[in-house]
Parts: C-alpha cells; structure tokens; sequence
C-alpha cells in the first residue's frame, strides 16, 4: 500500500557518515544529489553514525512521482 509505505519512510534519503557529511560540505537536512555513470537522484541528506564511512545508504525504492525531482 503506498500510503502506508509514504507514512513508514517519510521521504527519499540519503544516509552519510558525519566524516563523509563534513568532506563534502553537506549539513543533515540538505538537498543532494547522488550520481553514478547510469543516472542521478535528488534526495534529503540526513547525517548519521549508524553507516560506514565512505559510502552512502539510500534506502527503499521510491516511485518516480514521489521523488523530489521526479526520478527514483
């Protein structure tokens, strides 16, 4: 059900080590955009110990009308 998933997770993110957050200028709360050669996503930064530092945890699939910029 897509009303409960929206209720669950809230919104897209994107979960950043604090090391990671300070490297790249990025703040909890603030808009970013993760990319890779297939594409590129626009998604709320939020900014936590709980993942390793180096990478960047995004989870869920979101549907493309749910996004911030309309991609998933």
């Amino acid at each position: 059900n897509l009303d409960r998933f929206v209720r669950r997770e809230g919104e897209p993110v994107a979960i950043l080590h604090p090391e990671d957050a300070a490297r790249l200028g990025v703040v909890d709360e603030a808009m970013v955009t993760v990319h890779n050669e297939l594409g590129a996503v626009s998604l709320r930064a939020r900014v936590v110990e709980d993942v390793v530092p180096g990478t960047v945890f995004v989870p869920g699939v979101w549907w493309n009308k749910l996004g911030f910029d309309g991609r998933n």
